[in-house]
């Protein structure tokens, strides 16, 4: 009689932890890989509002789509969801649109409650909209924004500037968003013509090319799908890199991870650490009791200027003096 007894309390607590590691778990299912910049920044964010104190325990997976063919992004998807079903944790975030565009009809069927982040397309394309438990954080890179900033940094103000994305659909949905399907478009008064690119040699001969183009000033988008001639991912650090020394104009960026002495001069860019704190927030509301229902998609925190120093005396940009304290430096 004592052993079952024994036997039973041990049952009891076993299913009360259980319960209670389910409660205090968030599982962040990332479109990508674990070193890419703007993921790790995303992370940062997350953490900072999550795992201060050790109250929620994070886990994370990693669908590393940048770097895989499309041919196995829904097998990675599968591996997730099995993920999530072995965690069983209290809350999911989803990082960036190819984790949202596979795991929304799987979380559909499911109550636990998902916020996602980093997404560029429309979520009503993925079917995330009107989901009782989805909601989350939108990115909206200010783009116009960004171009038009060059007017203050260049002298003489550029006339003619290049855009260069990978082709990934993430690169094609921020470009749907941002710039309304439109290539070549005039903001304010600078002629601005957007280029998708998918193989490197292409993406080599465009840079080497541009100033004889006609080109003022280049500003590398997304540039992480890229292929060789043997169709291997390109190493994204390696491609800003070369893309930094070997460019005849001045390189800028829409995101901050761009930006350094091996990459973009700077700019207007988006920061993903405060697009994961917006998640981390809107998470730690729903732990809380808050319904998902209850919080409307919002679009994450705005644009910031990040500069290089060493690439501003290369390039000799010039930062107004009203901007600097508004400002990051990644030299």
């Amino acid at each position: 009689m004592k052993k079952c007894l024994i036997l039973l309390v041990v049952c009891v607590l076993s299913i009360v932890s259980l319960s209670y590691a389910s409660d205090h778990s968030v599982l962040v299912i990332s479109s990508y890989h674990s070193t890419y910049g703007w993921t790790m920044d995303l992370n940062e964010g997350i953490q900072e509002v999550l795992g201060l104190g050790g109250k929620y325990e994070i886990k994370y997976f990693y669908m590393d789509t940048k770097r895989l063919p499309v041919s196995e992004h829904a097998n990675m998807a599968e591996k997730a969801w099995e993920e999530y079903l072995a965690v069983k944790p209290a809350l999911v975030i989803l990082e960036d649109d190819n984790a949202l565009k596979y795991l929304t009809p799987k979380f559909k069927t499911v109550k636990t409650p998902v916020v996602y982040v980093g997404i560029n397309n429309d979520p009503s394309v993925y079917g995330a909209v009107n989901v009782p438990n989805i909601t989350g954080v939108l990115e909206r890179p200010l783009m116009r924004d960004s171009i038009m900033a060059l007017e203050r940094v260049m002298k003489p103000a550029p006339q003619k500037v290049l855009v260069l994305f990978d082709s990934s659909p993430t690169a094609q949905a921020t470009v749907d968003q941002i710039f309304e399907k439109q290539t070549s478009l005039k903001i304010q008064d600078i002629s601005v013509d957007v280029k998708l690119i998918g193989k490197l040699d292409v993406w080599k001969k465009t840079i080497l090319n541009a100033k004889t183009d006609g080109y003022n000033a280049l500003i590398m988008g997304l540039l992480f799908t890229i292929t060789d001639e043997k169709g291997n991912h390109v190493d994204e650090n390696e491609l800003t890199k070369w893309t930094a020394e070997n460019s005849p104009l001045p390189p800028f960026a829409f995101w901050d991870f761009v930006v350094g002495p091996k990459g973009a001069v700077g700019g207007y860019v988006c920061f993903g650490k405060g697009q994961g704190e917006v998640a981390g927030v809107i998470a730690r509301r729903i732990l809380l009791g808050k319904s998902p229902s209850e919080i409307p998609p919002i679009i994450g925190k705005s644009g910031q200027f990040a500069w290089s120093r060493s690439q501003i005396v290369k390039w000799k940009i010039r930062i107004p003096a009203d901007w600097l304290v508004y400002s990051e430096f990644k030299d």
